[in-house]
């Protein structure tokens, strides 16, 4: 059964305040797992841990078999930040939204429903510059994430939103140069991005002009 959730001696400390120590997570997939404990045990603090919302003292996290490091925090962090700025607020909703349903249906469902083989398990000869990934290949999640907070800026602005696509699809591109996936699961994982945030973004422009018809959330 596969590991959904995975700590290693997950650590974090404020100052000389350790809010978390080492912990060990272990979550099959399928499982009800309860985290229980006293106000000030950790609780919250590695939860925001597993989201990638902050960044441990010592230890690593495991997503479904891929490890949380900064750069696949980056998502994240950025959606965050932007709805905590009122201007932007919607956007990084929308963000965030799309980043969680993607989760669910690419890297929870279609990966185990799929089941498809990385390329460099099939050819281990092939020296990687990264770790091996222990989740399937199809589709990309790293794609996929990429072009979900692309295209949720370009709903929202144009002029960012253009330099972010471009970065999606470098994203997408390294995931082949990596050999750590194929060329259908970076445009599977692209093209699901895509519409996941596109729908979420038209979704909640229509909530909006419905609550007040005279905004405008779109800029060019």
């Amino acid at each position: 059964m596969q590991t959904v959730i995975e700590t290693k001696a997950l650590c974090k400390q404020y100052g000389p305040h350790t809010a978390v120590d080492h912990v060990e997570l272990h979550v099959p997939q399928g499982c009800v797992y309860g985290f229980i404990g006293p106000n000030g045990a950790g609780k919250s603090t590695t939860m925001k841990m597993l989201l990638g919302l902050i960044h441990p003292t010592a230890g690593r996290v495991r997503l479904l078999g891929q490890e949380l490091t900064e750069k696949s925090r980056l998502p994240l962090l950025l959606a965050a930040v932007l709805f905590a700025v009122p201007r932007t607020r919607m956007m990084g909703g929308c963000m965030l939204i799309s980043i969680g349903i993607g989760f669910l249906l690419g890297n929870v469902a279609l990966k185990n429903m799929v089941a498809r083989q990385r390329p460099c398990w099939l050819d281990p000869s092939v020296g990687l510059l990264v770790q091996v990934p222990r989740d399937f290949s199809f589709p990309s999640g790293h794609s996929m994430v990429g072009f979900e907070g692309a295209v949720s800026i370009f709903m929202f602005n144009r002029k960012w939103g253009i330099p972010a696509l471009m970065l999606a699809v470098l994203i997408a591109f390294s995931r082949l140069y990596l050999f750590v996936h194929f060329p259908t699961d970076v445009l599977a994982g692209a093209v699901l991005g895509t519409v996941i945030a596109w729908c979420v973004a038209r979704t909640a422009k229509r909530r909006r002009r419905k609550q007040d018809p005279g905004t405008m959330t779109e800029k060019s």
